[in-house]
Formats: C-alpha cells, structure tokens, sequence
C-alpha cells in the first residue's frame, strides 16, 4: 500500500472555509480535455485541462489519463501548475505492455491573488507519438471526461 502524505494543516483551513462560507455559495470551475495531448518527448511536461479561476482560496482536482501504445518501461509524471508554481505532483511507473494506461488524480488547496490559469501538465521518461493524455477512456469511454480539471472556490 502506498504513504501518503496529508497536509494536516491544509486540510483544517479548507474546512474551516467551507464551514465559514454561507450554504448554496460553492463557486465550482471545471474543464475536460477536448482532444488527446501527445508526449512526443521524454521528461518534457505538457499541458492538459486548464482553467480560470479568480482570486480567492480554491480546491483543485485533476485527473489525467495517459495511455501508450508500445512496448518500454514508462515513468509518468503529473502535476497541477499556473506555469510557475506547482501546487501538487504524483508519479506512476506502468512495465512494458502494449498498449497500457495510467490514471493519476492530484488535489491542492490554492490562494490566489489575482486570476489565473491552473492547468494539470503530464510528461513521460518514454517520449513518444503513441503516448497521450486522453479525452476520453481508451476503452468503454463515457465522453470527454477522462482527463479533467475541478475546482471549488472555498474563500
């Protein structure tokens, strides 16, 4: 089983802000990816979903699909980012199987300043066209929404 870290302090700002903010007053955000991303190069991040969002304190989610279709070892990276500061990243390591796929899901409590666009990024250590970040699931898909973006203004 996998550690992971919890951000105590993060966590009891986020609901004492949830519990500060009036009932029916959520500001949600959201977006789906449109069209598959590929990675065509080893260890260079790229964007997937994005949104806006406005000042204030944020709950973020992102999830992102990828899915390769060759035969190499590959390290997956993901993270969510304005660009310049990166609020959370996990990692997935996938064998050699043809084709295979990952899912990886981050969250992050973000305070902005001023509005900005967050965005979930992936990169790869096996660059290639046959890797993306997918749309929508490879198999069974149920629409656009395999990798996403979710925000919920807390403040």
């Amino acid at each position: 089983m996998a550690r992971h870290d919890v951000d105590i302090a993060a966590l009891k700002s986020s609901v004492a802000a949830l519990e500060a903010t009036p009932a029916g007053s959520l500001t949600p955000a959201s977006s789906n990816l449109s069209a598959d991303v590929q990675l065509p190069l080893a260890n260079v991040y790229v964007d997937g979903p994005s949104v806006t969002l406005g000042a204030g304190t944020w709950l973020v989610v992102c999830t992102l699909t990828l899915v390769r279709a060759a035969t190499t070892l590959a390290m997956y990276t993901a993270r969510i980012t304005d660009g310049v500061t990166h609020y959370a990243s996990t990692q997935a390591t996938h064998p050699s199987q043809n084709p295979h796929a990952v899912s990886m899901t981050m969250s992050a409590v973000i305070t902005l300043a001023v509005p900005t666009i967050i965005k979930g990024q992936a990169a790869t250590s096996a660059g290639s066209m046959t890797t993306n970040i997918k749309a929508a699931t490879s198999i069974n898909g149920s629409g656009n929404n395999a990798s996403h973006i979710r925000a919920i203004k807390l403040a």
